[in-house]
């Protein structure tokens, strides 16, 4: 079976990462994909899940994503991974696919995926980077690797500064596919 796992910062609320990544799962539902959402939601607990692809996809919320992964103890960074890979319903025989698209969930995603034998792509949807070294290193190894994209110019541009190694070459701009620009979307608040 083929799965497709998100990271994603929040699929409660409006808003651009959200549509986005409701977008997606739509398409990769009709694509035969069963597709799941962790959303690290740190901020944003509280809201509902409005967007309809969102609704189809099997959400997942651990806060603790929402911090990197060094910031924890080892032994706390390595129960917070296999809590997750638990909670994911995943078959030895599985084709899993795991996209992230926050830097933070990038670092998170690569571990897991690294565990589990998945392909990890990072698609960057924040406007604005600044990246300590690890970071950088991680994106040069990804961009390298050809796993790695971007939404804006912008983003690129702040990439290739903090970088020596970074080329407009290896960088990607991908346009997020959002759909129709005017949707009607019922706030239940």
């Amino acid at each position: 079976m083929k799965k497709y796992v998100s990271l994603t910062g929040s699929v409660f609320g409006i808003g651009g990462g959200q549509r986005y990544v409701s977008n997606k799962t739509e398409y990769l539902t009709k694509k035969g994909f069963d597709v799941y959402t962790l959303s690290s939601s740190v901020f944003s607990l509280k809201g509902k899940i409005v967007y309809e692809g969102l609704k189809q996809a099997k959400n997942y919320v651990m806060t603790e994503l929402g911090f990197h992964p060094d910031a924890y103890p080892k032994y706390k960074t390595k129960k917070i991974l296999q809590k997750t890979i638990d909670m994911l319903p995943f078959a030895k025989d599985d084709e899993i696919f795991i996209e992230s698209n926050y830097l933070i969930a990038s670092v998170w995603a690569e571990r897991i995926a690294e565990r589990i034998k998945a392909k990890h792509i990072i698609y960057e949807i924040s406007e604005s980077n600044t990246i300590d070294a690890y970071t950088r290193d991680f994106i040069e190894f990804k961009a390298k690797r050809g796993e790695f994209a971007t939404i804006s110019t912008k983003s690129v541009e702040e990439l290739l500064a903090q970088s020596n190694v970074l080329t407009e070459q290896n960088l990607q701009i991908l346009q997020a596919n959002l759909g129709d620009p005017i949707e009607d979307i019922t706030d239940e608040r």
